[in-house]
């Protein structure tokens, strides 16, 4: 009997013993891998999912779209060129002060930046706005001259008008072929220009337009000097002073290039990566390119998409350079 009891903890010691070395031996366990979190919804209200495309951050470009396509299609039509060509123009504007304007959302609401950033960028596109609406559709003109045959002389009286621009329009001389071709003597005061040079068919009549470098106010006289035999008197002079001269515009995007800039930097100081600068400065080099450039006619559609092509181009990476340079500086 007491050997018996002897044994039998010598058994469980042998076996622990052997429980023990399979363990030694035997590869660790891998612990159990952790997924990730889930919430999962308690009680009896359904959780909807969204699938498929967000449409409403997508509507307003999509809406954008169509609209640009259906002005593109106005302006293919001449009774509606000079409104669709306009309403165009508008809208592009509007696309990218809109776009500008959501830099605000990546902002903490904290952030004294962020009540700024909408405000900044709505009204540097309307400063553009505003000169490139009267460009494309300018105000009634400051007069008229007639020309019927060399050496007639006419005045026209520019009021308060001081930056000034002239459209040359006359009729093709019927059987008479050849090349339009005029010289007319401009004369203000002390001021003197010649202005020569060719008419081309437009709308039904032929048409020239350049800007004059004699400057109200006061008044013009226009002398006739010479005219070709293809062109059909009258040769008309229809003179236009822009509502705010070219040099303060000048001085007043370059003054709102410098903000675009400060607005880029600051964005970039917060961590985001912007292109605030490179969009901004396309409606603002986009207006001067045009306020350079005498527009009206059948070439009024081709003269803008042309000034948004350089403003893309000269706007969009001559921004982005100020903003790098910009940046640069506050580095250090």
């Amino acid at each position: 009997m007491s050997d018996t009891q002897n044994t039998e903890p010598a058994s469980d010691d042998a076996a622990s013993e052997d429980k023990d070395s399979s363990a030694k031996g035997a590869p660790a366990a891998k612990p159990a891998r952790k997924g990730p979190k889930r919430n999962v919804p308690t009680g009896s209200s359904n959780v909807q999912i969204q699938t498929g495309p967000n449409l409403k951050k997508w509507a307003p470009w999509i809406g954008a779209a169509l609209t640009v396509a259906v002005v593109a299609l106005l302006v293919q039509t001449p009774r509606f060129a000079l409104p669709g060509t306009l309403a165009g123009a508008l809208i592009v504007c509007g696309l990218i002060a809109y776009s500008c304007a959501g830099y605000r959302i990546m902002l903490p609401p904290d952030d004294p930046l962020r009540p700024v950033i909408a405000p900044a960028s709505v009204g540097i596109v309307i400063a553009a706005a505003i000169p490139l609406a009267w460009t494309i559709s300018p105000p009634a003109p400051r007069g008229t001259a007639e020309l019927r045959e060399v050496g007639q002389v006419v005045s026209i009286d520019l009021g308060s008008g001081v930056d000034l621009w002239a459209q040359i329009a006359a009729q093709q001389a019927p059987n008479v072929p050849g090349n339009a071709d005029f010289t007319v003597q401009a004369s203000a005061g002390a001021q003197r220009e010649r202005i020569a040079g060719r008419l081309h068919a437009q709308s039904g009549q032929l048409v020239e337009r350049r800007n004059l470098t004699i400057q109200g106010p006061g008044a013009v006289r226009f002398e006739l000097v010479g005219m070709s035999s293809s062109i059909a008197a009258p040769l008309r002079i229809i003179v236009n002073a822009r509502p705010v001269p070219r040099v303060w515009l000048v001085a007043l995007f370059s003054l709102l290039a410098l903000a675009v800039v400060a607005i880029d930097v600051a964005l970039f100081r917060r961590g985001i990566e912007p292109s605030f600068a490179a969009a901004m400065c396309i409606p603002l080099v986009a207006t001067i390119y045009l306020q350079f450039r005498p527009v009206g006619g059948d070439e009024l559609p081709t003269d803008v998409l042309a000034a948004g092509a350089i403003g893309a181009i000269a706007g969009g990476l001559g921004g982005e350079l100020l903003a790098r340079i910009g940046r640069s500086i506050a580095k250090k």
